[in-house]
């Protein structure tokens, strides 16, 4: 049967278990059979259930060789295929509080859940290791700090060795896939992983 009206999944993040990653990761999935608009979530700071604006799909067919792929919450046409499974980060606050999914989250002609989009002030970096290769960016966002926050994309590795790793930090040395930062100027370090 297909899924209709709302859907409800219960969040956790005891902020008890060790992990190579942090704390409050949840594996959903969106249950309808059309696409749904991620943008569409409350990713308000205050009372969204959510640590940060992505959603982060594994594509073991991504460009550059398997990897995480980010949905931007954060602006308009955030697509997510239908019955595709993505990770959340979830708060601390959110610990078995339920996320409904509703029919409002649906879109069609959406395009594929794999969609991109671009940003003007942004640089995007690449390094390259045979067939693979891996990204990170940078974008000037106002509503951003120097520090990790909710309009940053956390770095999360392919599980292929071969699969070459890049990433920025944030001033508060956290790895990231996407590094929003307010402003930029000759003076401004941004240090990258690899």
């Amino acid at each position: 049967n297909l899924n209709t009206g709302n859907v409800i999944f219960t969040l956790k993040n005891s902020a008890t278990k060790e992990y190579t990653y942090s704390n409050g990761w949840n594996l959903v999935s969106n249950p309808y059979s059309s696409t749904i608009d991620w943008n569409l979530v409350d990713h308000n700071t205050e009372t969204s259930k959510f640590q940060d604006v992505f959603a982060y799909v594994y594509d073991p067919n991504k460009d550059g060789g398997e990897g995480f792929v980010s949905v931007n919450g954060g602006v308009a046409d955030a697509f997510i295929g239908p019955n595709q499974g993505f990770f959340v980060k979830a708060k601390t606050t959110s610990n078995d509080v339920d996320f409904t999914f509703t029919n409002t989250l649906q879109t069609h002609g959406g395009g594929n859940y794999m969609k991109s989009t671009s940003s003007k002030d942004a640089i995007t970096l690449r390094l390259s290791a045979e067939n693979f290769f891996d990204e990170t960016s940078i974008v000037l966002s106002e509503e951003s700090s120097f520090e990790r926050d909710r309009m940053d994309c956390l770095k999360l590795y392919s599980l292929n060795s071969s699969v070459p790793q890049l990433y920025s930090l944030s001033q508060d040395e956290v790895n990231l896939a996407i590094n929003s930062i307010p402003d930029m100027n000759l003076e401004t370090p941004i240090p990258l992983g690899i």
